[in-house]
């Protein structure tokens, strides 16, 4: 999870398959983590758990393991 420079906007990197851990997904939150919408899918490929970062010097973009 990430919070950006705007301190209401939380940011989360995640699968969103909901039969298995696939498409990965970037989600932000303005109700403190309550609730998410989706606001890039990344791509359709099996997915982890991401940690996003700040890329420079805009936009944020997820981090990968590999």
């Amino acid at each position: 999870m990430l919070q950006l420079r705007d301190p209401g906007v939380l940011l989360f990197s995640g699968p969103a398959f909901p039969g298995g851990r696939a498409l990965t997904t970037v989600r932000a939150s303005t109700g403190a983590g309550r609730t998410w919408r989706s606001v890039h899918t990344v791509d359709g490929l099996p997915a982890a758990y991401g940690r996003p970062c700040r890329g420079p010097p805009e936009p944020v973009a997820p981090g990968r393991r590999t």
